[in-house]
C-alpha cells in the first residue's frame, strides 16, 4: 500500500525531514528529480523550449533548480515569475512547467497567479505540474478557483490524497512519482489513514494453490438472489464467486425465478424456496436459513426487489455469518442498518453513490462531493467494510482505513459490472479465510481485468474471463 497524504500531513512531513536536512539540500534533490524526469518527456514529445512558471516558495525554488539544470543541459529555458508581465508565447513544441504554488495552498487563486494559470491553460504546448498542478487542494482535489492543466504531475516522495477525488484527475494527467529523501511516513507518529492499493499488495491471494485441496476446502458461497423478472444478477455473481476461488456456488431463489431461469452456467447449483408472489417473503426465511447455515459466505440482496424488504430486516436480524450485502439488499437496509452494529460476521456492504447516499441519509451530491468522509464514517459507526463503488472505488474499514484503487475502465460501464463484483468478492474470501484485504483484491483485480479491453463496452460477463486473466498474471505498476 502507498501512503496518500494530505496537505497538512505533507506539511508535517516535511518539518520532521528539516530537523535534520536543511531546506537547501532538498530543494536541490527535488529540482534534479524533476528535472531527471522531464527529460524523456521532452525527447517524446519533441520539446524545443521549456517554460517554468516561478512562484514565491519553495515550489518556486525547485522550478529554478529546473530551470538552472536545463539551461547546463544546452536546452532553451524561460523562467516566467509572477510579479513580471507574461513574456512568451506557446506552441505545440513547448513545454510549461508549473512550479507556482504546492501542496501548502489552501485558498483560491487570485490576480497575477489565476490570469497565468488561465492563459497558460488556453496555451498549446505539453503541460508538467512540479509536485501539484497550481490552484488543486492536496487534501479534497478541489480546485480553488482556477487550477493548472497538467498533462503530467511529477509529485514528490508521495501521491497526494486530493488527486483521486472530484475532478482532480483533469488537472493531475499522468502521475509520475519520484522520491527525494524525505523521512518515511511511516517512521514517524504522523496518522495515515488513506492508502492507494498496488499489485504487490495481494500476492498472497495469487499464490499456486497447495496440490491437496479440493472444493470442499475452498468455500461454500451463497448467492441469496433473484425474482421472476431479474434472474441474470445472481446467475453471474455465482459464477464469478467460482471464478475467484470459492470451491463451490449455489443461488438461493424463489420457486417462480427458479422455474423460468436459463441454467446455462453448470457450474452453479440451485436452491429454489418458498415465495412471495415471485419474491422473497417472510414464508422464504426459514428456508433460506437452513440452506446457507453451512456457508463460507453470504451475498445477499441482487435482483430481489425492494418488495422483498420484510425479508432482508429478518434474515439480517436472524444470519449472524459471514455476509455481502448489494443491491436491493442495500435499499432494504437503508431502513434498518442499526442492525448491522449487532452482527457478528464480517460484514461488507457495496454501494453505488446513491445506495451510499440512503444508506448514510444524504443526497447523491452529497456523497459524491465528500466520497472519503461518507465511507469512512459509515464504516467506522457501523462495524462494517464499505466498498464505495465508482471512479476510485474506495474500501473503508470499521478501524478507519481507507484503501483507494486505481485501477479501471470506461469500459466497465455497463450493467452486470457490480453484479460480477459482487462474486469475486465472495470467492476470494471464500478460498482465504475470510481476509479482508480480500475485498480490496477483488476491486483491483476487477478493475485491471476492465482495463484488458480496447473495445468502448466490456460485458460483465465477458469480465469473468478477464479477472482470472489477471488475478494471476497481468501487473500494474501506474498509480492513476
Amino acid at each position: 500500500m502507498i501512503p496518500l497524504l494530505n496537505r497538512d500531513q505533507m506539511r508535517s512531513l516535511d518539518a520532521a525531514t528539516l530537523k535534520n536536512t536543511p531546506v537547501k539540500v532538498l530543494m536541490k534533490r527535488a529540482g534534479k528529480a524533476v528535472f531527471e524526469a522531464l527529460l524523456p518527456i521532452i525527447r517524446s514529445q519533441s520539446i524545443h523550449k521549456v517554460i517554468v512558471l516561478c512562484g514565491p516558495g519553495n515550489n518556486g525554488g525547485d522550478g529554478r533548480i529546473v530551470a538552472q539544470l536545463l539551461a547546463n543541459k544546452k536546452i532553451p529555458v524561460l523562467v516566467q515569475s509572477l510579479n513580471s508581465n507574461i513574456s512568451f508565447k506557446s506552441d505545440k513544441h513547448t513545454l510549461v512547467l508549473d512550479a507556482l504554488f504546492g501542496t501548502g495552498l489552501s485558498r483560491p487563486l487570485k490576480g497575477d497567479a489565476a490570469r497565468l494559470v488561465r492563459y497558460i491553460n488556453k496555451c498549446p504546448g505539453y503541460k508538467v505540474a512540479l509536485d501539484i498542478p497550481s490552484g488543486l487542494d492536496a487534501t479534497t482535489g478541489k480546485v480553488l478557483g482556477v487550477a493548472f492543466k497538467a498533462n503530467t504531475t511529477i509529485t514528490l516522495e508521495y501521491p497526494k490524497t486530493g488527486f483521486y477525488f472530484l475532478k482532480a484527475h483533469e488537472y493531475v494527467g499522468d502521475l509520475v512519482l519520484k522520491k527525494i529523501g524525505l523521512i518515511n511516513v511511516k517512521k514517524t507518529n504522523i496518522p495515515i489513514k488513506e492508502y492507494l492499493m498496488e499489485h504487490s499488495d495481494f500476492s498472497d491471494f495469487t499464490q499456486k494453490r497447495k496440490r491437496d485441496v479440493h472444493k470442499g476446502t475452498m468455500g461454500h458461497l451463497f448467492v441469496v438472489a433473484g425474482s421472476p423478472f431479474k434472474m441474470g444478477a445472481g446467475s453471474m455473481t455465482s459464477l464469478a464467486g467460482l471464478a475467484a476461488g470459492s470451491g463451490l456456488s449455489t443461488l438461493v431463489l424463489p420457486k417462480k425465478a427458479f422455474a423460468k431461469i436459463d441454467p446455462k452456467a453448470l457450474e452453479i447449483m440451485y436452491a429454489p424456496v418458498p415465495d412471495k408472489n415471485g419474491f422473497f417473503g417472510l414464508v422464504s426465511l426459514k428456508p433460506v436459513l437452513q440452506i446457507v447455515k453451512n456457508a463460507k459466505m453470504v451475498i445477499l440482496g441482487l435482483g430481489m426487489g425492494t418488495v422483498s424488504l420484510s425479508f432482508v430486516r429478518s434474515f439480517l436480524k436472524s444470519y449472524p455469518g459471514p455476509l455481502l450485502i448489494d443491491a436491493d439488499g442495500l435499499n432494504s437496509l437503508a431502513s434498518c442498518v442499526f442492525v448491522l452494529q449487532r452482527r457478528k460476521g464480517i460484514t461488507v456492504l457495496t454501494p453505488h453513490p446513491a445506495e451510499m447516499a440512503r444508506l448514510a441519509g444524504k443526497s447523491t451530491a452529497y456523497v459524491q462531493n465528500n466520497r472519503l468522509a461518507v465511507a469512512r464514517k459509515f464504516a467506522v459507526e457501523k462495524g462494517v467494510i464499505v466498498l464505495l463503488k465508482g471512479f476510485r472505488t474506495l474500501i473503508a474499514f470499521p478501524d478507519g482505513k481507507v484503501f483507494v484503487n486505481p485501477t479501471g475502465s470506461p469500459a466497465m460501464a455497463t450493467a452486470g459490472q457490480g453484479d460480477v463484483l459482487s462474486g469475486l468478492i465472495g470467492g476470494i474470501l471464500c478460498e482465504h479465510g475470510l481476509n479482508p484485504l480480500g475485498v480490496a483484491a477483488a476491486v483491483y483485480y476487477h478493475g485491471l481485468a476492465g482495463e484488458t479491453f480496447n473495445s468502448r463496452v466490456a460485458l460483465a460477463t465477458d469480465m469473468i474471463k478477464a479477472f482470472q486473466k489477471v488475478y494471476y498474471g497481468i501487473k500494474r505498476n501506474k498509480l492513476f
